[in-house]
């Protein structure tokens, strides 16, 4: 088998266009989340991911609410949407 054919090979080695782009997104959207924390505006955190990453998201989502103190919480990414 050709790995370099496989979905999941072409997937992986696409993540990194796929954060710079929303990177870019995030860094431009207005108001953007850092300036709206620096200001004390975010009052709650939503760690929204897909799959296994979910178990991840609880840790960061209590780490971050621990160091912060802004109630924060971990959702799949069909959570919000519903």
């Amino acid at each position: 088998m050709d790995l370099e054919l496989t979905e999941t090979y072409q997937e992986i080695i696409s993540q990194t266009i796929a954060w710079e782009e929303a990177i870019k997104v995030v860094r431009h959207s207005t108001p953007s989340f850092h300036t709206q924390w620096k200001r004390g505006h975010v009052t709650n955190a939503i760690f929204t991911v897909c799959g296994s990453t979910y178990y991840l998201s609880l840790s960061a989502a209590s780490f971050f609410q621990e160091m912060k103190g802004i109630p924060s919480r971990a959702a799949t990414a069909g959570e919000p949407y519903l």
